[in-house]
């Protein structure tokens, strides 16, 4: 069994001679997460950030096979920890990535003219709130901000330039992460906009930035492109190291007899989009008792079809994902359809998004075909009634039956107020409905089960209402 480490200082001399700046985010405690299988006395560790899991210390089995669930770079301290990787997953594609050295004293006037030095037609923009929203709406530029968890929390940490064209996002460099005394670089460009000098005078501009405010500008490079960028900027090439690219299939994980947990970058992009779409709606600012609602309608959902996720083996981090945008569609106003159609239209937003996150083309599919059926049963493009499709309305359903929608629907209906005559009349109606609803079809046993235990604890609320009712009004027994 793993564990995240809250005391993250016992795992610090596991990582000694590992200098990567996402083990230090992790150690620091300011993003990231730090797991280990012994949380007292911690022989063995592993850091995680933004897809990065590096492994330090005695090797265990444990912690290599209940990886992060989904794609990971799994980056290893030492051959043995490898060749345990390699043993948990064979299929895992051994590539070499390139350090570069932490020491790096730069030429500021050098780096003045290469940011000076933009083509004719783009312009540099410091990322604000308003770039920040394109970068989390593209596929290429989310991760220069994603990992930060909000576009305020980005705003205050983060940092970072974009260069733009006829208002358009072409490049980026920006804080990939930020540690105590620093951060780590991500810089994208278009592939058609390459070549022109775009990454160079974004970079220069951010390391500047950092080097006004006393912060080092650590770089790693995926590529020997991004080696020579690095050495244009005034980095040195430190030394090649091992990582490994391990998928997010299914079978391989299960291969390896470990459990696995969610997906936590894609689960963070998703969010983040839905807040953004909800920040965005001109209805719910107006409302804001409707945002939240809906806010935490939508989690309790994804919280619940997780659960069914779990039992049944479907993936988790895409249940998640899909439950979190089965209402993403609130950010607009309703359609001539009405509210019956906010599925339908919510499978639309979210399909271009879903798409931009890179999965499968029959997970995305699936998603949608979940989000758009999840209201009344209809879609407006083909699609297979699922298990995994059918349980993003089954979660929806199990949410209205919570133990907050006894207290909700009560007040709706203004029970307090209502005549003795017609409280009782009301729960009598109300108990036949849901002993109508208990034996009513779900996708999947594990959904069926929620939804009984559910209905069954409404049933019992309300017939205990129904005889405190009763006996309101004379004395019974003798």
């Amino acid at each position: 069994m793993i564990y995240e480490l809250t005391d993250t200082a016992k795992a610090a001399p596991l990582f000694a001679g590992m200098d990567d700046t996402l083990i230090l985010s992790c150690l620091q405690k300011v993003m990231g997460r730090v797991f280990v299988t012994d949380p007292e006395e911690p022989r063995s560790a592993m850091t995680f950030l933004g897809r990065f899991a590096f492994f330090a210390g005695v090797p265990d089995r444990t912690l290599v096979a209940e990886k992060p669930e989904g794609f990971v770079i799994m980056v290893p301290q030492n051959e043995t920890w490898a060749k345990l990787i390699e043993e948990c997953f064979p299929q895992a594609e051994r590539e070499l990535r390139y350090a570069i050295r932490k020491d790096t004293k730069f030429d500021r006037a050098r780096l003045e003219r290469i940011a000076a030095a933009l083509p004719a037609g783009y312009e540099i923009r410091r990322i604000d709130a308003e770039i920040y929203d394109m970068c989390m709406a593209s596929g290429l530029f989310i991760d220069c901000v994603c990992h930060f968890g909000s576009k305020e929390q980005y705003l205050e940490h983060g940092r970072g330039f974009a260069v733009l064209k006829d208002g358009q996002l072409v490049s980026a460099a920006s804080s990939f992460t930020v540690y105590r005394g620093g951060i780590e670089i991500e810089i994208d460009t278009v592939e058609e906009e390459r070549r022109k000098g775009l990454a160079s005078a974004a970079g220069a501009r951010l390391i500047l930035s950092c080097l006004d405010d006393g912060l080092y500008p650590s770089w790693d490079a995926a590529n020997m492109d991004s080696v020579h960028l690095a050495e244009k900027l005034g980095y040195e090439f430190s030394h090649e190291y091992v990582t490994y690219y391990v998928s997010g299939d299914s079978e391989e994980a299960a291969a390896t007899g470990g459990e696995k947990m969610l997906n936590e970058e894609l689960i963070r992009k998703t969010e983040a989009f839905l807040k953004q779409k909800f920040d965005e709606a001109i209805y719910l600012n107006a409302h804001p008792d409707a945002k939240a609602y809906r806010i935490e309608h939508t989690y309790r959902v994804a919280n619940i079809g997780r659960e069914i996720a779990a039992r049944e083996g479907f993936d988790e981090t895409e249940m998640v994902v899909a439950c979190l945008l089965h209402d993403i569609s609130y950010c607009e106003e309703f359609g001539e359809d009405g509210w019956v159609g906010h599925g339908r239209r919510a499978a639309q937003i979210a399909r271009p998004f879903l798409e931009e996150l890179g999965l499968a083309e029959d997970r995305i599919q699936d998603i949608c075909y979940g989000i758009a059926i999840h209201v009344d049963d209809k879609a407006d493009f083909p699609g297979e009634r699922t298990p995994f499709a059918l349980s993003v309305g089954d979660a929806d359903n199990i949410d209205r039956f919570d133990v907050y929608r006894i207290h909700e629907s009560l007040v709706y209906e203004g029970f307090l107020d209502k005549p003795f005559d017609e409280k009782c009349a009301f729960v009598e109606k109300r108990l036949a409905r849901l002993r109508e609803l208990k034996d009513m079809p779900m996708g999947t046993n594990a959904a069926e089960e929620l939804w009984k235990e559910r209905l069954g604890f409404y049933i019992t609320f309300f017939e205990k209402l129904a005889a405190q009712l009763e006996q309101s009004t004379k004395i019974y027994g003798g």
